[in-house]
């Protein structure tokens, strides 16, 4: 009967042996048949913010090219489509629709398949289909275009998505007063979507870990390198389409790098 035991106890340790290495092996994912090499890799993509030369943290109090002083409160927006851009000009889809707290540190991580891409791109904003004459409701409440994922994202007297909000308080004194007056901004309209395409070699490798990072320059929105700035003090928001809105999408698009 010990015997029995005995024998019991090893076979049991053998097939425990045997599960444990098959899901090692699931763990390696899909493997190329002819040459045994994993077929997909990993990319993990961190969105992080700047403001000027310092990494931007949640609600920091910062000066603007105009002299004003602000603290960003919320800014939120809606990145669609991003994917990994091919010489061929084809895309690998990564995420279709995500809801991005610029506020904060963000990482994102995908299984792509193994082989050499020329950039990321996105789009600021949701695409025409999907953005008017659309009801929330048809979505999961998970998802982010449903009622309670979009977050607020939502004109209902517009019945479209708002793409992007950036709201906060600031002082445009120039004299170090409280942060009193509010500024807010607001995105919309298919005329407004932009894609943002960011060109690097990536290379992924099966069975690896890829790390990319796309930095948002937070104070080239306000202030950027070419073109007509934002002066908060002067334009304090916008929740229509016109002249300032375009400009301040222009802005937020060219504010992003792929490091």
């Amino acid at each position: 009967m010990n015997l029995l035991k005995k024998n019991f106890g090893i076979l049991t340790l053998i097939v425990a042996a045997s599960i444990s290495l098959a899901s090692c092996g699931e763990k390696e994912g899909p493997k190329d048949e002819e040459t045994n090499t994993a077929t997909t890799g990993t990319l993990k993509i961190g969105i992080n913010t700047k403001w000027q030369n310092e990494e931007y943290s949640n609600s920091a109090i910062v000066t603007d090219a105009y002299g004003n002083q602000l603290r960003i409160e919320n800014f939120i927006s809606y990145i669609s489509m991003l994917s990994l851009e091919k010489a061929d000009g084809t895309t690998q889809l990564l995420k279709d629709y995500s809801l991005i707290n610029f506020a904060q540190t963000n990482q994102l991580e995908f299984t792509v398949p193994t082989g050499d891409y020329t950039g990321i791109q996105f789009l600021l904003g949701v695409p025409a289909e999907v953005n008017k004459d659309t009801d929330p409701a048809q979505y999961a409440s998970s998802h982010v275009l449903s009622v309670a994922g979009s977050q607020g994202m939502f004109w209902n007297w517009n019945t479209g998505y708002i793409f992007t909000k950036l709201e906060g308080k600031a002082d445009t004194s120039g004299s170090n007063q409280p942060l009193l007056f509010p500024f807010s901004y607001h995105t919309g309209e298919d005329e407004n979507v932009l894609l943002v395409s960011l060109a690097k070699d990536i290379t992924i490798n099966g069975g690896a870990t890829q790390n990319e990072t796309i930095r948002l320059q937070i104070d080239k929105i306000f202030s950027p390198d070419s073109g007509t700035g934002i002066n908060l003090a002067v334009h304090s928001g916008f929740h229509s389409p016109g002249p300032l809105m375009s400009t301040f999408v222009s802005h937020f698009g060219h504010a992003f790098t792929l490091e």
